[in-house]
């Protein structure tokens, strides 16, 4: 599935507009008919709900009056609330406020202005704004039809001071295509920001709702068709995707009955050291659990019997034994717990001529090519790297703060050095591929901030491409089931308490709640 932009979706509307003859009215109706779902599922359960909806000067107001209008006429009880002068819109937002105010229900202003339309009862802004704080606290939902995804500058005034109080409200929030005060375009908090339960984007999901820090804001993201042309948004928009449910479920299927352990493929994992045994356990079992046939370790002498009784179910051998054995696989993982030196840059070689593997690097094995990436380049074997914003930090001469402030570059810029597959780690896992497409993954947790969690998401990619899902679907693949075995073991155990040994449990719950779904 495609992301878009802010930027992108405007002229999107557009063409859809001008060249498809689709009105801008039947867009936003559709789009205010999204969100009344949205928000009578989310009160199904309420005896006596209660709809407090918050309409801005621009098209997202125009939105939430057909939401409110809607809600109306499903007999919920719904009050409307505007940051500006409603008469002031123009266009189709000013349409469906006039649709609205013909019912004769009140919009209250929350700026300095009266009540409307002029048949109800007068109330001054003063009053409205007392009210409106009443009225958050009281409802079972609010929605959020401040902002849209256009905002580039801080919000400041009234506005702030409303998105303020909506947050301190402690009330549900559905925001309308992205929350209040989250740049579309960078997902930037441009000062006060509504911090959404839910938010309901259409057509394809915005950029800033699922990168941070505005995607710390968007809450449950809902996608929903309101008949934009697909040919429209791959023309207008980058090579740009979320990696998704459907999108994993094209590689991940139930087995047939006849099949044994050869057919799901051969893993090595060149890891572990004195110390860090650990490393290489957590790694084997990630790719044991996501359904890899058979892993042998690579390790020293001084853990092998070690390693052996930590991870009974793979084999162990000599590490120097590890590139004679490597035609043997179909996928290898060197790096988690290695530790540095000349050895490791030598395998690290040695696995860059191995034609028909795919290869993933991680920790040490990326600390050990820090000072030349671009050795990676000519490499005959298919590269993963899987670095953290440190890693990706060093091996582009940058600090960590600049990563992370440009994750969708970095990630791009590391993939076309090393001509390689690039996981870049942290919240929004970020999927580069040489191509320079990019890929978003919207799973995960910040329980998974934990030693060992990178560990397991490098054995879960090699275990997928040893199966032989194409290696680029694998790192993309890998990375949705690995924040996906995070998210469901943090709903078991909650987040504070995740360790990775739990993560791996949640692959093999992962791995299963996507085949139940295919069915």
């Amino acid at each position: 599935m495609r992301i878009v932009t802010g930027t992108q979706m405007k002229k999107i509307d557009q063409q859809t507009i001008e060249y498809y003859g689709i009105t801008g009215l039947s867009l936003m109706e559709a789009a205010g008919t999204a969100v009344f779902e949205e928000v009578t599922g989310n009160i199904a359960n309420e005896s006596e709900p209660f709809v407090v909806v918050v309409c801005g000067a621009g098209n997202n107001g125009g939105d939430g009056y057909v939401a409110a209008r809607l809600l109306h006429e499903a007999r919920i009880h719904t009050r409307v609330y505007s940051t500006s002068d409603p008469d002031a819109l123009t266009g189709d937002a000013r349409s469906n406020y006039e649709a609205y105010a013909r019912l004769n229900l009140p919009v209250r202003r929350l700026d300095d202005g009266d009540e409307r339309p002029e048949t109800a009862t007068r109330t001054h802004g003063a009053d409205s704004r007392s009210n409106f704080s009443s009225d958050i606290r009281k409802a079972s939902l609010i929605v959020d039809g401040i902002l849209g995804t256009g905002i580039n500058r801080p919000v400041s005034g009234v506005i702030s001071n409303i998105i303020d109080e909506i947050n301190l409200s402690g009330t549900k929030v559905v925001s309308i295509d992205i929350p209040s005060g989250v740049g579309g375009d960078d997902g930037a908090l441009y000062g006060a920001a509504v911090n959404a339960s839910s938010t309901v984007t259409f057509q394809a999901p915005k950029l800033g709702c699922l990168i941070y820090p505005g995607a710390g804001c968007t809450g449950h993201l809902v996608i929903q068709d309101i008949g934009i042309p697909a040919d429209i948004i791959d023309k207008l928009s980058d090579e740009l995707f979320l990696i998704d449910e459907a999108f994993v479920r094209q590689y991940i299927k139930r087995r047939g009955r006849d099949l044994h352990k050869g057919n799901f493929g051969k893993v090595m994992i060149i890891a572990g050291s004195s110390g860090m045994a650990g490393a290489a356990a957590l790694c084997a079992r990630a790719a044991l659990r996501s359904g890899a046939g058979l892993v042998r370790i690579a390790v020293t002498p001084d853990i092998l019997a070690i390693e052996q009784m930590l991870v009974p179910e793979a084999t162990c051998i000599p590490r120097e034994d590890a590139l004679s054995e490597l035609e043997r696989h179909d996928a290898v993982v060197i790096g988690p717990g290695l530790g540095s030196g000349a050895m490791t840059l030598e395998l690290i070689r040695g696995i860059m001529m191995q034609e028909n593997l795919t290869a993933v690097i991680d920790a040490d094995g990326l600390n050990a090519i820090q000072h030349d990436p671009a050795i990676l380049a000519g490499a005959k074997a298919r590269l993963i790297l899987t670095p953290h914003p440190g890693e990706a930090a060093r091996l582009l001469g940058k600090t960590s703060s600049e990563i992370n402030s440009d994750r969708l570059g970095s990630a791009r810029r590391l993939s076309a050095l090393t001509r390689s597959a690039v996981v870049l780690k942290g919240a929004s896992s970020v999927v580069a591929l040489p191509d320079g497409s990019l890929y978003v993954n919207p799973t995960g947790n910040p329980g998974m901030a934990t030693a060992g969690s990178g560990d397991i998401l490098a054995g879960v990619i090699a275990s997928l491409a040893a199966q032989g899902v194409p290696w680029d679907r694998a790192a993309q693949a890998g990375a949705y089931l690995h924040g996906l075995a995070g998210d469901i073991m943090a709903g078991q155990l909650g987040e504070y308490g995740l360790i990775a040994s739990d993560m791996n449990v949640g692959i093999a719950l992962a791995i299963e709640s996507i085949i139940k779904g295919s069915i």
